[in-house]
């Protein structure tokens, strides 16, 4: 009954194949050299006998049989004895009887192969393991090495036969690897008098081949350190940009009362332009009222004078050959216009007077001026003559 429920269980949750095929491949691994050495090609098949691991025997022309309690086994006639699907899954007494009896079908280079879960691995140990109807009780390494000891076996080796090799090569491993890095079975490789091909093959004997569950928790810790140095090497980075950070503050600091103490003087020089341009607005409005009150009387002034002159043509005009000189017109106007610079505050000798104040030329040049402006044509019927202040002309009939 037992048999047709592992056979239902297989076929309602089947083994992944390609796991399964590198697996039994690896264990085909060990017997190859001794298809070259051993004249028995036989292989005795304890525990489970599974379909793809016969299928390599027959491949290679290999004959198996398999385990049975009440037949007697020939002695010393098998080059190789395998147990799958039973270190795990039957008592620690049973399994001893399993071992003796193996030593005792194996030939002299005969070798042994036991498959078994790896409690290295947590999640089998934990959840894999209450999958399989036949592997209930992982055994240890150390305890399965041990047995075969006790059985007969002097060399013992152990392969992680399933592990991911990438890992291995990896510097830093993280918890995933920790809890399901390691390989999920191993194989105790073992020989009947120490002597074998096979275990000749590997690099040392009695040993562990594979990365191991301190191997992973090493790795781990390994990456927990370098995140430790990490932190360490960016906490001291962070110190660093802090006190840089407070350089920077108290630079800032300084600069920032420097450049008060500038804009202070700067918006006293501002108030102070801005009281004395308030001050030359009021002397530029003040001028400007003055210069306007100033180009009226100018204005008025050179009304007046021009009045004035266009008086004295008119008196010329009108009398009777009696001519007041143009020069005594001139500097009655000069004076004019000098006493109206002063009435008007301006000094005509430093040139603060209008331009129509004229500056008195010198004596020569007045009395040259006075020549040319005085040379009039006298006609044959007039005549040159003397009056008190000046010279005048007149008719011939009215000096008769």
């Amino acid at each position: 009954m037992l048999d047709d429920f592992i056979e239902s269980y297989r076929r309602r949750f089947p083994p992944d194949a390609e796991y399964e095929k590198r697996r039994y491949g690896r264990y085909f691994s060990f017997l190859e050299p001794l298809l070259r050495s051993c004249e028995e090609k036989r292989v005795l098949l304890m525990g489970e006998a599974p379909a793809i691991w016969c299928d390599m025997l027959d491949a290679s022309s290999i004959e198996y049989e398999r385990f049975e309690e009440k037949r007697t086994l020939q002695s010393s006639a098998y080059m190789a004895v395998t147990i799958f699907g039973v270190a795990g899954g039957v008592d620690r007494q049973k399994l001893l009887k399993l071992l003796a009896a193996a030593k005792e079908a194996l030939c002299d280079t005969g070798l042994l192969i036991v498959d078994a879960p790896n409690p290295e691995n947590i999640r089998l140990s934990t959840d894999y393991i209450y999958r399989e109807p036949l592997d209930m009780r992982p055994v240890p390494m150390q305890l399965l090495g041990f047995m075969l000891e006790y059985s007969g076996f002097p060399q013992v080796s152990f392969v992680r036969v399933d592990e991911n090799e990438s890992l291995s090569f990896q510097r830093y491993g993280d918890i995933l690897h920790v809890l399901d890095g390691a390989s999920r079975r191993y194989a105790a490789v073992a020989t009947k008098n120490g002597s074998c091909v096979a275990v000749e093959n590997f690099d040392t004997h009695a040993g562990e081949y594979g990365t191991t569950f301190e191997d992973f928790v090493s790795k781990f810790e390994y990456r927990l350190l370098s995140f430790d140095k990490h932190i360490d090497d960016m906490r001291e980075r962070i110190e660093q940009m802090h006190s840089s950070v407070k350089d920077l503050k108290e630079i800032k600091t300084k600069e920032l009362s420097y450049l008060g103490a500038e804009l202070k003087i700067l918006s006293m020089h501002i108030d102070k332009i801005e009281k004395e341009s308030a001050h030359l607005r009021d002397f530029v409005y003040d001028l400007s009222t003055s210069h306007h009150g100033l180009s009226q009387t100018v204005h008025g002034l050179a009304q007046a004078v021009h009045g004035l002159t266009l008086n004295m043509e008119e008196m010329n005009r009108v009398s009777s050959g009696c001519t007041i000189p143009k020069r005594c017109i001139k500097r009655i106007l000069r004076k004019l216009l000098a006493f109206a610079g002063r009435f008007i505050g301006f000094d005509a000798k430093k040139g603060g007077t209008s331009a129509a104040v004229e500056r008195e030329e010198p004596v020569q040049e007045r009395e040259e001026s006075l020549q040319k402006e005085e040379r009039v044509e006298i006609l044959p019927s007039q005549e040159l003559r003397r009056v008190p202040g000046g010279l005048c002309i007149s008719s011939k009939e009215e000096t008769r």
